[in-house]
């Protein structure tokens, strides 16, 4: 489930090759669906045509520690590193089992941020399982600014880092994601 400020999302599906089903309900009416779509995906793809078409913004659902609640991570190609907000690393830092202070960063706003780094263990799909290391830091005011124009909290970004790493493509023509 992906929780917003007004809305939950929830995805449906049994495995990988099985088309998702997407629905979209008011969180003060629970059982009245404001969007429903069947989409398909194969074995090679992450597709982000949902969010692109609605947001503008390749947006991708993660389960983090295997919760069961979905997080929102922001693929983002101007990004040279992949980034948690604060808020998530202290809300699981008791499962982090590898964290360091990091760095001192300037953030896009010009403002330098202490940062830690440490290490996340996240599912994508519930097939794609990934044990990568995050710059956490306190992103609340970019954030913010995305889930006022949006309506969708974001936890994190899965930066170039991370994409390179795993030769992650995004193809913009098709709405998806070449794994």
């Amino acid at each position: 489930l992906l929780a917003t400020s007004t809305t939950r999302f929830e995805y449906k599906y049994n495995n990988r090759r099985d088309p998702i089903q997407i629905t979209v309900y008011e969180l003060d009416k629970p059982t009245q669906i404001i969007y429903q779509k069947i989409q398909y995906r194969n074995n090679d793809n992450i597709p982000i045509s949902f969010s692109i078409q609605t947001l503008g913004l390749p947006i991708i659902p993660v389960k983090l520690f295997n919760e069961e609640n979905h997080s929102l991570f922001l693929v983002d190609t101007g990004s040279d590193r992949s980034i948690m907000d604060i808020t998530v690393y202290n809300h699981f830092k008791d499962k982090i089992t590898n964290s360091e202070q990091g760095q001192n960063i300037i953030t896009t706003n010009g403002q330098t941020s202490s940062t830690l780094i440490a290490q996340f263990i996240f599912t994508i799909d519930d097939t794609l399982k990934f044990s990568e290391p995050f710059t956490c830091m306190e992103c609340s005011v970019g954030f913010n600014q995305i889930e006022k124009e949006t309506g969708y909290q974001l936890h994190g970004i899965l930066g170039t880092d991370f994409l390179v790493k795993h030769q992650w493509k995004i193809d913009f023509e098709k709405l998806q994601i070449h794994i």
